[in-house]
């Protein structure tokens, strides 16, 4: 873990909070638990106040100066050329248009699957990575299909929302609009840009 001194996490990045007797106690928390990212602590008297972040945006965006904290930070994980670190994944986002089906061929080429974040935790990194980094364009393929009128991620979650309708001439979807990137569905012969993920 890389030590930040006279830093903390922003706010909106803490996703939860401790009192503990010492610093170590903060850090080692963080270390052991695989969703922690980040812990600023501060010294209160005999209290140490830790404040966790298991957002992956937090490893994208500059601390806070302040002379009363440290930070500890993980270091992100390296992924393969040409995909990019988001949370637990690596992400591979397409510069090129096209269907459904070669979306998910070309993700296999990869060594890769086309995403499905399928997860609110892993839908809320990538969205928030998408309206920092790929502001310019707001479709993206991810393999998430209509079978018997219900619409499943690719390990099989059963999702909804008011983008996705049940009608077999849009049996696909992406994610659809800056910024908050919901899925809509759309026909499968289409040409978007597309998103391909393993996980680290």
């Amino acid at each position: 873990m890389t030590l930040f001194t006279d830093a903390k996490i922003a706010q909106a990045w803490t996703t939860s909070y401790l009192e503990a007797p010492s610093t170590c106690v903060c850090r080692n928390r963080c270390f052991v638990d695989t969703r922690c990212l980040a812990v600023s602590i501060t010294q209160a008297a005999s209290v140490s106040k830790c404040n966790f972040s298991s957002r992956a945006s937090v490893l994208t965006n500059l601390l806070i100066t302040d002379p009363a904290y440290i930070t500890f930070m993980k270091k992100r994980d390296a992924c393969k050329p040409g995909f990019e670190a988001v949370g637990r994944f690596c992400y591979f986002f397409s510069t090129n248009a096209v269907n459904f089906a070669t979306a998910r061929s070309s993700c296999e080429l990869f060594g890769s699957v086309l995403a499905y974040p399928s997860s609110d935790a892993q839908m809320a990194d990538l969205v928030a990575y998408l309206n920092s980094n790929k502001p310019g364009t707001t479709d993206w393929w991810v393999d998430l299909t209509l079978i018997e009128g219900q619409w499943f991620w690719k390990d099989k979650k059963v999702t909804t929302g008011g983008g996705l309708k049940n009608s077999t001439d849009n049996a696909c979807a992406r994610l659809h609009g800056s910024p908050n990137y919901a899925p809509a569905d759309q026909k499968c012969t289409d040409n978007y840009r597309f998103v391909c993920q393993y996980k680290v």
